[in-house]
């Protein structure tokens, strides 16, 4: 991977983190590790306690099975594998699985 797609990735994991603090979690940060590049268990983006993010920057975001199966397979603790995404020129989108999406959902209409 070439230097200027090191900091693409890296510039959109800056980004998703401030999208995330603009809507009130402060602790979101890139996570910052090297490691976590190479698949070691780190999230992307780390500060969303029981979620574990992955972000993708790509001019095509039609690889999106294969970076929800990196989140699952690189999460841990019981965590909800998230992917945030973009394509060139267009607006972040957020994969889970449709569980877990529905376990949430279900979770949040228990509290009402």
């Amino acid at each position: 991977m070439g230097k200027s797609q090191r900091d693409k990735g890296k510039n959109y994991e800056l980004e998703v983190a401030e999208l995330l603090r603009t809507f009130g979690w402060s602790m979101a940060k890139r996570s910052g590790h090297r490691q976590a590049q190479i698949g070691d268990g780190s999230p992307d983006v780390d500060g969303l306690s029981g979620y574990f993010i992955e972000c993708k920057r790509y001019a095509s975001i039609g690889r999106v099975y294969k970076w929800l199966q990196q989140a699952i397979d690189t999460c841990q603790d019981g965590r909800v594998p998230v992917v945030f995404m973009r394509g060139d020129r267009e607006e972040s989108l957020v994969v889970i699985r449709a569980t877990d999406f529905l376990e949430i959902v279900t979770k949040e209409w228990e509290r009402e």
